[in-house]
């Protein structure tokens, strides 16, 4: 394993650290989703330097070909791989806003409907706020391939209990931080 993919991957994976941070609940809708995708994305980098840096000795690149089945199978890695990927080559949105209520200000007036599932604003005049949005993870698609991935129920065949970002992030950073100590071992 080479040096170098040791320490950009550590890198990376501080950056998921405090991109999770963020992701906390009563923070502004915006920063959760900007922190999700930073997340994603740093994700990315994390496997594309382990994967450079394996091919420095064939136990380390027979290491990442593991590493690679793992997440093309395991539900919670090939999601997070698929987000990654629809967030930076997709035009399709990799969240939603969920357990939304509506607090109008004096003066304000609003329109809102509900299916019993989702809430829905149609028009909104003054001051409207919206306590308490929550961001989930969606289907999230490839166009180029014409496929989708959906939210991970499982990850290294155990339940997922928290299927937030945070709840998501919270064990990705646990099983790269893994990873990573399995790719230290490989050091040449």
């Amino acid at each position: 394993m080479n040096p170098l993919a040791i320490q950009k991957a550590t890198k990376k994976l501080e950056k998921m650290k405090k991109a999770a941070g963020l992701i906390v609940d009563g923070a502004p809708v915006s920063v959760i989703i900007d922190a999700w995708e930073t997340f994603l994305s740093a994700s990315g980098t994390f496997y594309s330097a382990l994967e450079q840096g394996s091919k420095a000795s064939k136990k380390s690149k027979h290491w990442f070909d593991l590493e690679k089945h793992k997440r093309r199978t395991d539900p919670l890695l090939k999601y997070l791989h698929h987000a990654r990927n629809a967030e930076e080559h997709g035009l399709r949105g990799i969240t939603k806003i969920t357990n939304s209520n509506v607090l109008l200000k004096p003066g304000a007036s609003a329109e809102v409907s509900s299916d019993g599932k989702q809430l829905y604003v149609r028009a909104i005049e003054g001051e409207v706020e919206f306590p308490g949005d929550r961001i989930a993870i969606i289907r999230v698609h490839n166009d180029k391939f014409n496929n989708h991935c959906d939210p991970p129920d499982t990850h290294l065949e155990k339940n997922i209990d928290d299927r937030s970002p945070k709840g998501v992030a919270t064990l990705a950073i646990i099983y790269f931080e893994k990873m990573l100590e399995a790719a230290q071992k490989l050091l040449d």
